[in-house]
């Protein structure tokens, strides 16, 4: 039975099926009936894209509180949709001792608007409650003039068939942005909030950021709420993070600087640790490569050296088909290790490098490149839904070779690359790739990420000589459905790496 009854202004649904007396009982509009909900409150967040909101809700065991924010008149993108099962709220000091009152976490709004949310209230008994209720919130401005300023060169349109609506921008100038494919911010904390005041090394975990701290070995936990907690601070020789953040075998891959037997390895090391910041698992590339380039007959003192950029890690990816790590060298190729024992698998990259002209010990492992382009000065390695290896393709040839040797080729424009890897016949063909008409260029950084098996954010940190990024949404028949620009005015600073998060269908257990 459906009644709708109004408060102080503001307009409620109460929905009722079943009761806490069972036997199917109803809503009426009666004081002698406590409602489902009631909106008691709400108090500005951290930001303004967030709302503390208090419900009122029955002295009965709650299973869940959700929201959905209705997009603007003329949006595109799908409504922020989270749900809070109680236990989450529970734990995170949100439901009063009486268990009557649940402040939620409303975040994802409209900055500068009125947002009109639907909260739902459900019960452990099946009956549930709703309130529509609106959420004035105030203007947002970027002090940095960057993610308030976008340049729409297409906008998305209704019917594209894009499967994500919103998606993660790591910055070097903010903490997580998170922006929607209408190319409006949802999500940003004030930077002093935010490790670092940056969110370079970042991942969404699906209901918080993962952020290594740039300058400092700690990992820390940026919640949606607007908390942030610092999980660890590694004890082990790391010094700090950097690049990227990706989801491992069972937690997270990082990247961190390390200082180890009085020697400086840079950018040489990936780690898997995880949501409390424990460490997992290690690989010290430059020992891996060393043992292969000696067990080869290779001398590696000129290829691995210690306080060099020798190897530039810039991502690392988990492929559960082998139980392997997939790890990119801007310097030199993209390499696969097997998970347990650090062995190298295949190595695929520039064949006009030092690395293959110079030692046969890594060349063995090299595969044959097929039908299109090699890696060269690759990003954001990953593997899409059927198995095969997507990465950002820079065309930059290497910066820190020894003195006199190969640096590789150098190619006009960026693309994206999918490759099908045959490690039996030693080949990796190319098939799909997405080069913008050869006319975008970015030498460093950038990215390109699948979302939900079929679209793709691609991401060109350094545009028009680095005076843009560029953020590019392809619908699963690699059509271009919006193409958004950023002013960038040093660096990889606005949009070193972007990927889709599902701000749509949010859970927090």
């Amino acid at each position: 039975m459906l009644k709708q009854l109004v408060f102080a202004g503001v307009a409620f649904l109460l929905v009722s099926c079943g009761g806490g007396g069972g036997g199917g009982g109803s809503t009426s509009s009666t004081s002698s009936v406590e409602p489902a909900v009631t909106v008691n409150g709400q108090a500005d967040g951290a930001s303004p894209f967030i709302k503390m909101v208090t419900l009122g809700v029955r002295a009965q065991p709650l299973a869940y509180v959700s929201y959905q924010i209705a997009a603007l008149p003329g949006k595109v993108s799908s409504p922020v949709t989270v749900r809070y099962n109680i236990s989450w709220l529970s734990s995170n000091g949100y439901v009063s001792g009486d268990g009557k009152t649940v402040t939620v976490p409303v975040f994802g709004l409209y900055a500068g608007a009125t947002n009109s949310v639907t909260l739902t209230v459900g019960y452990q008994d099946g009956s549930s409650g709703l309130a529509v209720q609106a959420l004035q919130t105030t203007a947002w401005n970027d002090a940095n003039a960057v993610y308030d300023h976008v340049t729409a060169r297409q906008n998305r349109a209704s019917g594209d068939g894009l499967g994500f609506s919103y998606f993660l921008i790591k910055s070097a100038q903010a903490g997580p942005v998170i922006m929607d494919t209408d190319g409006l911010v949802r999500w940003v904390l004030p930077a002093n909030l935010s490790s670092g005041q940056n969110s370079i090394t970042s991942a969404f975990t699906g209901s918080a950021f993962l952020i290594g701290d740039a300058g400092t070995p700690t990992i820390y936990r940026q919640e949606l709420d607007g908390r942030q907690v610092s999980l660890a601070t590694l004890s082990d020789g790391t010094t700090n993070f950097h690049h990227n953040t990706f989801k491992g075998k069972s937690g997270w891959l990082l990247l961190p600087d390390m200082s180890a037997n009085g020697s400086t390895q840079l950018e040489s090391n990936v780690v898997e640790a995880d949501a409390t910041g424990s460490v997992i698992k290690r690989w010290d590339l430059a020992a891996i490569i060393r043992a292969a380039m000696t067990a080869g007959g290779d001398d590696p003192t000129q290829f691995v050296r210690d306080g060099v950029d020798w190897f530039h890690v810039n991502a690392a990816a988990y492929d559960a088909s082998d139980d392997s790590v997939i790890v990119s060298s801007r310097e030199n190729f993209v390499i696969k290790l097997d998970y347990q024992t650090g062995s190298i698998k295949w190595i695929l990259g520039d064949v006009t490098k030092h690395w293959y002209v110079d030692y046969p010990s890594l060349r063995a492992y090299a595969l044959t490149v097929v039908g299109g382009n090699p890696p060269v000065g690759q990003h954001a390695v990953s593997t899409t839904s059927d198995g095969q290896l997507l990465l950002f393709n820079n065309g930059q040839a290497s910066l820190n070779q020894p003195a006199g040797a190969a640096a590789g080729i150098n190619i006009a424009y960026s693309e994206v690359l999918r490759y099908q890897i045959d490690p039996t016949a030693k080949t990796a063909t190319v098939t799909w790739n997405f080069d913008n008409g050869q006319a975008v260029r970015s030498d460093y950084c950038s990215s390109a990420y699948q979302s939900n098996g079929t679209s793709m954010l691609v991401t060109y940190a350094r545009a028009q000589n680095a005076s843009i990024a560029k953020l590019v949404g392809l619908n699963p028949a690699g059509s271009i459905v919006f193409d958004f620009e950023l002013p960038n005015s040093v660096g990889c600073n606005t949009a070193w790496n972007a990927e889709p998060v599902p701000f749509e269908s949010l859970v927090f257990n």
